[in-house]
């Protein structure tokens, strides 16, 4: 049995050229030159996200009360944290409900998905949030990704997120991976909460 051989088996052919994988909901287009030879591939997929806004809701409206009810925490201090798509749905939650968390732990954010629609969000702030940010990225990450970071950073700094003691920008060590992204773990709690 080949690796990944279940996408292939959910396909659906629209056209000679076109495909549709119904588990993913990703359109492949494949491209051909005269001779028939595939010379291209653009897979797309409709911008409708993934369940985040439910996530956000569970977060907010489950998780956190329980927390609050069970444990002796500050309930008027919330911080989330995630990295690659978890970065991305930590800023986009983060932006949605300002008012829950002042902190944000935004780690290798996946900045590329949706057509880099997190920025968007970002301009679109009327002031600043005045939550702090901690926004990084491994030097050892694919060229894109720390494009997007660096792009995240710059539209953060134009909505108000002054660097300093508020918010940071920081190019670690490491790659894409769980090993790079546990060796900054204590710089970003002592950013967060201090010493």
């Amino acid at each position: 049995r080949l690796p990944g051989q279940e996408v292939w088996n959910a396909l659906e052919r629209v056209d000679p050229l076109t495909f549709f994988v119904s588990d993913l909901s990703i359109t492949m287009q494949f491209e051909a030159d005269e001779d028939r030879r595939i010379v291209g591939l653009t897979a797309t997929k409709p911008p409708n996200g993934g369940a985040g806004r439910a996530y956000g809701r569970f977060l907010v409206d489950e998780l956190k009360p329980a927390i609050d009810a069970q444990y002796r925490t500050d309930p008027e201090r919330a911080s989330l944290g995630g990295a690659s798509l978890g970065g991305l749905i930590t800023m986009v939650l983060g932006l949605e409900y300002s008012e829950v968390y002042d902190g944000l732990l935004v780690v290798a954010p996946s900045v590329w998905w949706d057509s880099e629609e997190v920025l968007d969000r970002v301009r679109a702030l009327d002031a600043p949030t005045g939550q702090r940010g901690w926004l990084s990225m491994g030097v050892e990450e694919s060229d894109g990704m720390r494009q997007g970071a660096r792009k995240l950073g710059i539209e953060l700094r134009a909505a108000g997120w002054a660097s300093g003691d508020r918010f940071v920008y920081v190019e670690n060590a490491g790659g894409h991976n769980e090993a790079s992204w546990s060796l900054i773990v204590p710089d970003m709690l002592r950013f967060l909460y201090g010493k």
